[in-house]
């Protein structure tokens, strides 16, 4: 899914976050998948935390600043 069109480039992605118990533990996890086309590159991601109260959107904050940190959005 587009996301945000910048001057440097679209950026798509897909977020998800699920319950987890396992018979022991309880844990959420949170995922952000997506890519990046930054003139006539693409590139992909993946990024997915395990924690509590974890969510997608934390997963895509993570790649978000990595993102504007090497000037892709």
């Amino acid at each position: 899914m587009l996301i945000q069109k910048t001057p440097n480039g679209k950026f798509y992605g897909k977020i998800g976050s699920g319950n987890i118990f396992n018979g022991k533990e309880k844990y959420s996890i949170g995922w952000f998948i997506g890519y990046v086309i930054t003139g006539q590159k693409k590139y992909s991601f993946a990024c997915v935390l395990k924690g509590e109260n974890i969510l997608g959107k934390d997963a895509r904050a993570i790649i978000e600043k990595i993102l504007i940190k090497n000037k892709m959005l």
